[in-house]
């Protein structure tokens, strides 16, 4: 038997697909009588404008691209409603394609609202800082939105494993412990970064180029993970230049345990501080979890955690006298 659909369902599935087409095809629409017949699309580095495109195709092209991402989200939902594990990273190209029709047409209709030619149209100016800040946030939003009513829709939750046992580790012996983590996601969104900012610089946008190109830089130093546990802490590495280094003392750990993070439990993939809690997210399944005082957390996905966490509390006994 089919179950009804909920308000939170209603609101992912028709409410904000419906707000994303209205949203990309209401600039043009109030403004149609106060915009030329051709609307500059393209802006050179001085703000000139260097290409248009006919008003009524620009309507179609942000109706098509926000209907698109708004039937990816109904589709989602729909599938979410008879396989309830399915992972709410899927809604992001929906809500991707309906924020990026909204916030351009936004950008297009006021730069071209009032004037006799396309040629005179103003430079986008804070219409950019919209579109290149908008779309994202509100990817962000959606996304993160999504992943917390993930878990309402029907999906799975983060399984914890337990604490791990001891090593059994007395005296003056000693261990070291060096875990690592790949990601699978984050060289293709670095290339793909790297490329698409390289377009754009020479096409002239080198403020969208730097942009991408800082996304790229960032995406390589999550591509892998090194964590190293001893007598002194616990240290993490980043990327393949081993960069920036993270250490948190042996002090600051009141212990450690082995989980297991389902692939959409957390919502995100990469790095997050939020609220005394922090974690290092590079795919789901096995991972470290450390308590730290303060009452705060850090999570890092790394092989062999178990036998990680078995080490840190063995130390933290040994220095508790224990």
């Amino acid at each position: 038997m089919r179950r009804p659909a909920s308000w939170k369902a209603v609101t992912l599935g028709v409410i904000v697909p419906c707000a994303l087409v209205l949203a990309a095809a209401l600039p043009v629409l109030v403004g149609w009588s106060a915009l030329p017949a051709r609307l500059a699309d393209h802006w050179g580095v001085g703000g000139t404008p260097n290409g248009s495109v006919p008003r009524a195709r620009e309507l179609g092209i942000v109706l098509l691209e926000s209907l698109v991402g708004a039937a990816l989200m109904a589709s989602w939902v729909a599938r979410h409603r008879r396989r309830p594990s399915l992972s709410p990273w899927l809604l992001v190209p929906g809500v991707l394609l309906g924020a990026t029709a909204a916030t351009g047409s936004l950008v297009v209709t006021t730069a071209n609202l009032n004037v006799g030619t396309w040629r005179e149209a103003r430079g986008p100016g804070a219409g950019v800082m919209v579109a290149l800040l908008g779309a994202p946030l509100l990817l962000a939003g959606g996304a993160l939105i999504a992943a917390r009513w993930h878990r309402h829709l029907g999906g799975n939750k983060t399984r914890r494993v337990g604490p791990a046992p001891s090593l059994g580790l007395h005296g003056a012996q000693r261990a070291l412990w060096v875990g690592t983590a790949r990601s699978r996601w984050a060289l293709p969104v670095a290339l793909g970064a790297l490329g698409a900012g390289t377009l754009a610089g020479l096409s002239g946008n080198w403020l969208l180029g730097a942009l991408l190109w800082v996304v790229a830089l960032g995406s390589v130093e999550l591509t892998s993970v090194r964590a190293l546990a001893s007598a002194s802490g616990v240290s993490v590495t980043y990327g393949p230049l081993r960069w920036p280094r993270q250490h948190i003392a042996l002090d600051q750990i009141t212990g450690a345990e082995s989980t297991e993070v389902s692939p959409v439990s957390w919502g995100y993939r990469g790095s997050l501080r939020l609220f005394g809690r922090a974690a290092v997210i590079l795919r789901g399944g096995e991972a470290l979890r450390l308590d730290l005082v303060g009452h705060r957390s850090f999570l890092l996905t790394v092989d062999d955690a178990a036998i990680a966490a078995a080490l840190i509390n063995d130390e933290i006994g040994r220095a508790g006298g224990t």
